[in-house]
């Protein structure tokens, strides 16, 4: 399976990490999906937003990391049922700034955001480095699968 995303870590600080989020496949356009003409994300949206940032995530290089590893912990001891219930416990909140279009998609235009993850502990980002890439294969209505 192809990318859907190409993804750079701008920031890290603490519980927050910052993400630059190219979208790079014409069928998945889903950065506008998820929010209003202010650019906020949509208060409807919240849930699937949260959901998006954890595949942003959980797709680092491939490989098992720190974020993904809180995921499976919560599962593992029998706090939530599932890796996205996991992933709504972890991610507090997501922000989107800067969009612009870089394409055109199928289904309308694709796009280039800031993505801001804030988490609800500081351990979840541990393993991530600023400038660091990788690629993603992220929808709103994906399942989380490690």
């Amino acid at each position: 399976m192809s990318d859907y995303q190409a993804v750079k870590i701008t920031s890290i600080d603490a519980d927050t990490i910052v993400l630059r989020v190219s979208e790079c496949h014409p069928d998945m356009t889903e950065l506008r999906r998820l929010v209003d003409r202010t650019g906020a994300v949509r208060k409807a949206m919240a849930k699937r937003a949260r959901n998006f940032a954890a595949l942003l995530l959980t797709e680092h290089n491939g490989q098992s990391n720190s974020f993904a590893d809180q995921l499976q912990f919560l599962v593992d001891v029998g706090v939530v049922p599932s890796l996205e219930q996991a992933a709504q416990r972890l991610i507090s909140g997501v922000a989107i700034a800067d969009m612009k279009v870089v394409g055109e998609g199928t289904d309308g235009p694709m796009h280039s955001a800031t993505v801001t993850i804030t988490a609800r502990s500081s351990l979840v980002f541990r393993s991530f480095r600023k400038g660091k890439s990788h690629g993603a294969v992220a929808t709103l209505d994906g399942d989380i699968n490690l």
